[in-house]
């Protein structure tokens, strides 16, 4: 749920003047959480909040752009730097393998217009994970981190079951704003810490809907350098360079991908592609031969 109210006065920077959220809540399953921001229209209309529930050794993120990025543009639309609280009653979800104990919040407001970030000013709150208590009710998550939760399917090679749960997501979200909001934020956090392949899959797969070739391509070479183990990000980079008309390239990945153990079918089919775009009939010959 969300609601905007005009402040009658004007606001520089963007703060959150109020968080709540239950003392405890079990790990796994999705919790209940009130943002309140103010600001100015302009920075809450172009902002990213990034917040880190941060505990001794782990945590969990619900970045999402202010207001699920639905201040749009109209024709009576507020001065920029008039002053507007915005209230979000969302779901949070602390993962299932999160350590019990105290976690507190963080925060960062990044603009996507600008490039332009600081730390935010936002009251201390705490929360203790106790997986003994029984689930809360909740309401939905945010659509970032309901396509966050998508990148552990998708780097599993389960691509049809993470692009059901897209395709229920541009139904709320018709802009598919939230996609890059994802990139947007997820993308800043690489950049300060660039080994956390779960962020670069969740970037890729926004990456894929919006079919933007040439970004998910470099994605994907990350993520095949930061998690070199995993046989589908090998697979996914060789699909990509075909896509891209790089067949050489691609050949070099499924290689790497096709010296794992019990490698999935779709890497001996891409091989066969690959040998068809170089013109190696040989190749391709024995490639189709092998897979009879």
């Amino acid at each position: 749920m969300l609601t905007v109210k005009p402040l009658n006065k004007s606001v520089d920077q963007i703060t959150i003047k109020e968080v709540k959220i239950p003392s405890q809540i079990p790990s796994g399953f999705a919790a209940p959480v009130t943002y309140k921001i103010e600001g100015n229209w302009e920075k809450l209309k172009n902002g990213l909040l990034l917040l880190s529930w941060q505990g001794k050794q782990s945590q969990w993120i619900q970045d999402h752009g202010i207001a699920m990025g639905q201040l749009y543009q109209g024709e009576s639309e507020p001065s920029n730097q008039e002053g507007f609280e915005v209230t979000e009653v969302l779901g949070t979800f602390p993962p299932a393998n999160l350590p019990e104990g105290e976690y507190t919040l963080k925060g960062l407001y990044l603009d996507r217009q600008t490039g332009e970030s600081y730390p935010l000013n936002l009251p201390e709150t705490k929360v203790a994970i106790n997986s003994r208590i029984p689930p809360l009710s909740s309401p939905e998550l945010d659509w970032v981190t309901q396509l966050h939760q998508q990148a552990t399917p998708f780097s599993q090679g389960k691509i049809e079951e993470a692009m059901a749960q897209v395709s229920i997501l541009n139904f709320y979200d018709p802009l598919k704003d939230y996609l890059k909001q994802a990139e947007e934020a997820f993308s800043w956090r690489i950049e300060q810490q660039p080994n956390q392949p779960d962020l670069l899959y969740s970037i890729a797969l926004s990456q894929v809907i919006q079919i933007k070739s040439e970004s998910l391509l470099e994605t994907l070479q990350k993520t095949a350098q930061i998690d070199p183990d995993n046989v589908y990000s090998w697979t996914y980079l060789g699909f990509v360079h075909l896509y891209n008309w790089q067949p050489k390239k691609a050949e070099e990945a499924l290689n790497i991908a096709q010296k794992f153990d019990n490698p999935p079918p779709e890497v001996h089919t891409l091989k066969i592609v690959s040998s068809l775009m170089q013109l190696n009939l040989v190749q391709f010959w024995q490639e189709l031969k092998s897979n009879q």
